[in-house]
């Protein structure tokens, strides 16, 4: 074989470039007299650039002494004629995509270092240290670079280089905040007029003032066409309907009524003046002042009145758009009612006086609101005009974003909005068919094209008159108010449903219906009074080319023909007309509205300033501003979901939105079109496609004897039992069922005593290890502070992966089989996960089913039914115990084999009571469920209880038992203390049971009935206490059947005690002081509790922290006794 080449320097690995901190230490070690004849700062001498033809100059020896050589301020000639290419070479090292820095200065420092003379280009020099200071991506401070910019300046001081640096640094610092600030402390919520979102020019925007204009007028008005002319020859429909090329659907539009009715209401005295503000702050709902506002608020916890809205025109628009004003004064109220539970920091609470508290609950209500009404249109609504409904990108305009230059981009400044536009020609064939009906009786006798737009404005107010002027008392087309002031859920959902089912119209010339030719006509009269540019003249204003001749505007020759009729050139071609007959956008990715091109961009640039140029939805839009929960609420759409109109769709119509309907998830496209889109992208099995059925009727039984009636006579109320969409089989929901239940028995027995006591041990093992890993000692006191919920959740994940012999990252599985085990925490999220979603599947809490993805339920079904193959299969089920003793030898990787010893007992024992592979791995999912999700909640509930102040008298005795060697008495009466907890304080606050037949029940002086199918509640937490609300640990076994956790008794029996002990061994224990030591939840009308970490619902609580005393932290004995 021939002799192995020598590596060659252009194969050898290439050195890494140094920092610029480095680069600039480099600079101030180079001598201080090399720059002085070149008058460039010290720290190199002048001569060509590295790279050129001729050969570097020696560095001569100057004849003055060194007091004469000339200062290097007195210098004119700073850059040499090569320092232009150092300034190419400069500026495509600062546009490169790598560390400009580092590779500028690598250079620098080589060149110095080597003895080499090099030209420093001042100008480029000073370039990167700004860019380097303020570019776009995040300045790593711990590099120290601005620290030696500061060493450099002060050993250069006096040079120019050293000013011009110097210069950057401090335009650097100061632009580090906004000047002035965007925000101020005593401005946290919206006013009622819009006043005030810019705090120093408080009128910018606010509602009452008159338009704006941007685009400036220069060509000449000369003779205008008759309005009536333009949109009988460009603008009026001619008997023909197009369906939108994308298929949009009419809640689109009406969504977009919505938005235009919230910054658009042009007063009838002076057309020039907005009514309204300049906001998105949903004003159709909340009014454009005080006084309206006042007559839809209750002035109690932040409230509205039942469907209150205050903008009299929703009353005017189709049905769907004001189901959707509806629909977000709801949403207000669900936010508020959630806020004062929830009660986040106890802000809440903290108030004395009941005004400050509405004020507070209903000011950040309205931010919550509002903020949801931004990211719907920004997550559900721009997708659809961009063409991308489904993906995860989105437009988001409202981030604080780096220019190239390192600058802020402006945001927060306030928002001004001037000439509105319309999209008439999107309207479908149903809401033209409403406008129709609406007008004929409005203007009896008469056609379209006879009514003119005096008549059209003067009917404005006979419409408004019959409205009245109590809000809360509007009868909107036709829908009737229950007792409560309530519009029937089914009335608005099926309105909506019918929308989503309509499709739109093009957008398009000659679209319009026949019936708003008055209204077109108005605006063309009000744009020619308020001197609007021309189209022309707008598209330059957006730099945008202008448009040569009327076939480049549209076309169609038809109607290119026409608009050359009316207005000979052009140029002349008026705004609106131009911009609505205007040739339409194609449908492609990037443009699903298909509107007219100059329209498309005005729509984002619109959507860029209303979001961007308000404060709420910028800088104010915070956690703090909304509380964690309701920031979280309106930012994050539903799991598997992009956008967040499902949110509010759910949590206003609970009994008629279904999770993985496209009619909740995508609503704003037909649902052929949402089925396509969807098939494309691979998803389309995760949605179903019809009309959602409403939920069964769900009523709440209270009165003791009701309750008492309900459980002697199970043939009528049957508890609950459905298949959770995505999950492996059917997971029931029995918290009625017997023990002897013969589905469950088999498990019961599985779980022996000597698995059992197994279990117990390594439980109590893990919790005491959790305990001292996870204490913080308080400095100068003789107490810790411990998450007890961090330790509990991690403790059952563990146990829980023993008994079914799941593997978990950094337990059992070696390095190389990271990627295919889950971590403790990925494994106890994904139970919690769908163990939240079992409870939520019966519409029992409205918001919380979330569209489920079923690839980690099959995932783990798979693990589990692997697991039991390898226990059940005869030539592996020998090997176990080899395997077992092989272990020492093969590291972890024998447990991706073999199960645990616990599992192996387990699975075994299932097995032998003749059970199928399928339904143990079913029972065994269940089991898994049942510790980690129903064991979870338990352990938090029973903690809280006794954390409470009229129950931590118990806490003593706690102790005493909790450090004493048990016997079977002992151990009784601890785990009657927790049973105690549950049954004053349930895992599952309500009992749901189906009426098997059509029936009646007396629930104290109300008479319920129920259909066949129809839902009924007991509340399990007053069940318990018509027991007696007394802690009485001695109590039967007998009474706690009903305490949410199932007919299974693992859990209650055996896991807890084992959990709990070491915790309530800690001496001194105390709830931590603050809202650390609680945690938050809500609780729906139906009973139906939600718990939130971090601001984000979960099934079961994951933090509440305690103190104890430190010299009290419990280990284990040698026989296993906790100390």
């Amino acid at each position: 074989m021939p002799a192995a080449a020598p590596p060659s320097a252009a194969s050898s690995t290439p050195p890494q470039a140094p920092s610029f901190a480095d680069a600039l230490k480099s600079i101030r070690a180079m001598p201080a007299t090399a720059m002085a004849s070149s008058g460039v700062p010290p720290g190199g001498t002048q001569t060509k650039m590295r790279g050129s033809t001729s050969q570097p100059q020696q560095p001569q020896q100057s004849s003055a002494p060194p007091q004469q050589q000339r200062p290097a301020q007195q210098q004119s000639n700073l850059f040499s004629t090569n320092s232009r290419a150092y300034d190419a070479q400069a500026s495509a090292l600062l546009h490169s995509g790598g560390d400009m820095v580092s590779a500028a200065f690598s250079s620098l420092r080589s060149t110095v270092r080597g003895g080499r003379d090099i030209v420093l280009d001042l100008k480029a020099l000073v370039d990167i240290a700004a860019q380097a200071l303020k570019g776009p991506e995040p300045l790593d401070d711990r590099k120290l670079l601005l620290e030696e910019t500061v060493a450099l300046l002060a050993s250069t001081a006096g040079t120019k280089v050293s000013t011009l640096i110097e210069h950057q640094l401090i335009d650097t610092l100061y632009h580090d905040l906004p000047h002035p600030a965007s925000t101020l402390m005593r401005a946290p919520f919206r006013a009622a007029d819009g006043s005030g979102n810019n705090p120093f020019l408080p009128d910018v925007g606010k509602a009452r003032m008159p338009y704006a204009r941007s685009a400036q007028r220069i060509e000449s008005y000369d003779v205008l066409p008759d309005p009536a002319l333009v949109f009988d020859m460009l603008l009026g429909r001619r008997g023909d309907f197009v369906p939108h090329p994308t298929e949009i659907s009419s809640l689109l539009f009406a969504f977009a009524t919505v938005i235009i009715h919230s910054i658009f209401d042009t007063s009838h005295d002076d057309p020039q003046v907005n009514n309204t503000s300049s906001y998105l702050d949903l004003s159709p709902v909340y009014g454009n002042n005080e006084a309206q506002l006042a007559q839809i608020r209750t002035k109690k916890d932040g409230l509205l009145f039942p469907d209150a809205i205050c903008d009299g025109r929703m009353a005017l628009m189709t049905p769907a758009t004001t189901s959707l004003a509806i629909l977000f004064s709801r949403q207000h109220n669900y936010i508020a009612s959630q806020l004062k539970q929830i009660d986040e920091g106890q802000i809440v609470s903290s108030f004395t006086d009941e005004a400050k508290r509405d004020d507070y609950l209903f000011g950040t209500a309205r931010l919550v609101n509002c903020a949801s009404f931004a990211q719907i249109i920004l997550r559900d609504y721009i997708p659809v005009i961009l063409n991308l409904t489904g993906d995860q990108w989105y437009l988001d305009p409202a981030p604080d974003i780096r220019k190239v230059d390192g600058s802020r981009s402006d945001r927060a400044g306030g928002n001004h909005v001037a000439a509105d536009y319309r999209w008439h020609s999107a309207a479908s064939q149903e809401d033209e068919a409403w406008l129709e009906e609406g007008f004929a009786e409005l203007f009896p006798g008469k056609q379209a094209s006879e009514v003119t737009p005096a008549e059209f404005k003067a009917s404005y107010p006979r419409l408004l008159e019959k409205l009245g002027k109590d809000p809360k008392q509007w009868q909107l087309h036709s829908w009737e108010r229950d007792i409560d002031g309530k519009f029937d859920d089914g009335t608005l959902a099926e309105t909506l449903f019918s929308a989503t089912e309509n499709v739109a119209g093009a957008i398009r010339a000659r679209g319009s219906p026949q019936w708003l030719r008055a209204v077109d006509m108005m605006g063309i009269d009000s744009a020619r009074a308020w001197g609007v540019s021309t189209l022309n003249e707008l598209r330059s204003f957006l730099n945008l080319k202008r448009l040569e001749s009327f076939e480049e505007w549209n076309p169609d020759p038809d109607i290119a023909a026409a608009a050359r009729a009316l207005y000979g050139h052009v140029d002349k071609l008026e705004l609106l007309p131009g911009m609505l007959a205007e040739q339409a956008k194609p449908s492609m990715r990037g443009s699903g509205l298909c509107p007219g091109h100059t329209i498309g961009r005005c729509i984002l640039s619109d959507a860029a300033s209303l979001i961007r140029g308000d404060r709420f939805l910028t800088t104010d839009l915070s956690s703090k501003a909304l509380t964690s929960w309701g920031y979280d609420y309106a930012m994050t759409p539903l799991k598997n979901s992009t956008g967040l109109v499902a949110k509010l769709f759910m949590n206003t119509l609970p009994q008629h939105s279904q999770a993985n309907s496209i009619y909740t998830q995508y609503p704003f496209h037909v649902p052929s079109k949402s089925f396509k889109i969807m098939a494309d992208k691979g998803t389309a099995q995760q949605y179903s496609y019809g009309r959602p059925e409403p939920a069964p009727r769900v009523q709440v039984a209270k009165d003791p004897s009701a309750i008492a009636s309900v459980l002697s006579d199970p043939q009528r109320f049957k508890p609950m039992t459905r298949t959770v969409p995505g999950l492996h089989g059917d997971i029931p929901h029995l918290v009625m069922a017997e023990a002897s239940d013969a589905r469950l028995s088999p498990m019961a027995a599985a779980f022996s005593e000597a698995v059992a006591s197994e279990a117990s041990s390594y439980l109590e093992t893990r919790t005491v290890n959790l305990i001292g890993t996870g204490r913080h000692t308080l400095y100068g006191r003789n107490e810790s502070l411990l998450d007890v919920l961090a330790v509990t959740g991690p403790a059952l994940t563990y146990v829980a992966a023993e008994l079914l012999g799941l593997p978990v990252r950094g337990s059992h599985i070696p390095a190389g089989m990271v990627n295919r085990a889950p971590s403790e925490t990925e494994l106890f999220s994904g139970c919690i996960d769908t163990y939240g979603r079992i409870q939520a599947s019966h519409g029992l809490s409205p918001g919380q089913v979330e569209l489920f993805s079923a690839a980690k339920s099959v995932a783990m079904h798979t693990v589990i039914s692997a697991r039991i193959f390898s226990v059940a299969t005869p030539g592996i089920s020998q090997l176990l115990p080899l395997m077992e003793i092989g272990a020492g030898l093969l590291g972890a990787d024998a447990h991706l084999f073999n199960p645990a010893h616990m599992a192996r007992k387990l699975i075994g024992a299932l097995l032998a009571s003749g059970m199928s592979h399928d339904a143990a791995a079913h029972q065994l999912h269940a089991l898994l469920l049942t510790i980690v999700g129903a064991g979870s909640l338990a352990a938090a509930l029973v903690l809280d209880f006794y954390l409470e102040e009229e129950n931590s008298r118990h806490l003593t005795r706690l102790h005493e038992l909790a450090v004493s060697p048990w016997d079977a008495g002992l151990k009784r009466e601890f785990t009657g203390y927790l049973l105690e907890a549950l049954r004053l304080s349930p895992v599952q606050a309500t009992m749901p049971l189906v009426a098997t037949e059509a029936a009646g029940l007396n629930d104290g002086n109300l008479r319920l009935r129920f259909d066949r199918g129809d839902v009924l509640l007991l509340p399990l937490s007053q069940v318990g206490q018509d027991e007696g609300i007394d802690v009485q640990p001695r109590r039967a076994i007998d009474s706690y059947r009903l305490c949410g956790l199932g007919a299974n008794a693992l859990v209650p029996m055996t896991i807890l005690p084992a959990l709990l002990k070491p915790i309530f061994a800690l001496k001194g224990l105390r709830r931590a002081p603050g809202s650390t030591g609680r945690f938050p939840s809500s609780t729906t009308e139906q009973g139906a509790r939600t718990y939130f970490h971090g601001g984000k619902p979960s099934a079961v609580p994951q933090s509440l922290h305690v103190l104890y005393a430190t010299d009290a932290t419990p280990r284990l004995h040698g026989n296993g006794r906790v100390v």
